[in-house]
């Protein structure tokens, strides 16, 4: 996997998938010289593939069956300006996937964190571990465990420890919460919820600052800060992050699931 130049959906670290292997997160398999894996999520299979060519994918339709019998199966397919977005889909669909949701990647605009009163600050908290049971049963409530992968019990406490889950609450209940990733001066948004009732104009502006008290939460200072963060493109709240000075940077996530 490390050494071939392949068509691939899996855009793990080496170490992460040598990690895969050894914690048996994941199911390997070689066909002819294509590799599928089964990465076993928090309630389904991710499918992911190494292969020469888009039709290789069809090697994988007696394995795709077999797994689906015991729960559902994604692929995500991630593609810049949509390149080879027509060839895959050709593939995948005559073997059973079916079209489940487009992602677009976001690019907030550049903080410098120079304004030190940001009234926004104030309104938003890290969530600590006496926050797990109410995290935990908003994200099974409202969100969907394929399109925003859900995290599993131990995972939330691992981000939760790693100061990774901005929150706010209002009248003592979560009602905006924001999954973070920060590498190398980049900020990476993984998953976003805003209760439906706070879902308004008003409170609009507010969220959207969101990641400039996260930044201030973590106590990083004086650095540009780029904020990606991924967005369902049929949701209403993708055309108004779009007006309030988001930018598309061309990069699309579409996912699929098997349908046998």
């Amino acid at each position: 996997i490390n050494s071939r130049i392949k068509k691939t959906n899996c855009f793990s670290f080496f170490n992460e998938i040598c990690d895969w292997i050894e914690k048996n997160k994941a199911d390997f398999y070689l066909v002819d010289n294509s590799i599928f894996v089964f990465f076993k999520a928090n309630g389904f299979y991710k499918f992911y593939y190494w292969v020469d060519n888009f039709e290789d994918i069809k090697l994988a339709k007696t394995l795709l069956d077999q797994y689906r019998n015991k729960s559902e199966i994604s692929l995500e397919f991630t593609t810049k300006n949509n390149r080879f977005l027509v060839e895959i889909k050709e593939q995948i669909y005559s073997i059973g996937f079916e079209f489940c949701a487009e992602f677009a990647r976001l690019l907030s605009g550049t903080n410098k964190l120079q304004d030190k009163e940001n009234k926004y600050f104030d309104m938003f908290e890290i969530a600590k571990v006496e926050d797990k049971n109410e995290l935990l049963e908003i994200m099974h409530k409202e969100f969907d465990k394929i399109k925003d992968d859900i995290p599993t019990e131990d995972e939330l406490l691992e981000l939760i420890d790693k100061k990774s889950i901005l929150i706010r609450k209002i009248e003592n209940q979560i009602v905006y919460i924001q999954i973070y990733e920060y590498s190398h001066e980049i900020l990476y948004s993984r998953m976003t919820r805003i209760k439906k009732e706070y879902r308004k104009p008003k409170y609009t502006i507010e969220f959207y600052n969101a990641h400039s008290a996260y930044i201030e939460q973590l106590n990083i200072q004086n650095k540009q800060i780029r904020c990606y963060f991924w967005v369902d493109t049929s949701i209403k709240n993708y055309k108004i992050t779009l007006k309030l000075g988001a930018t598309l940077d061309g990069l699309t996530s579409n996912i699929f699931v098997y349908k046998k």
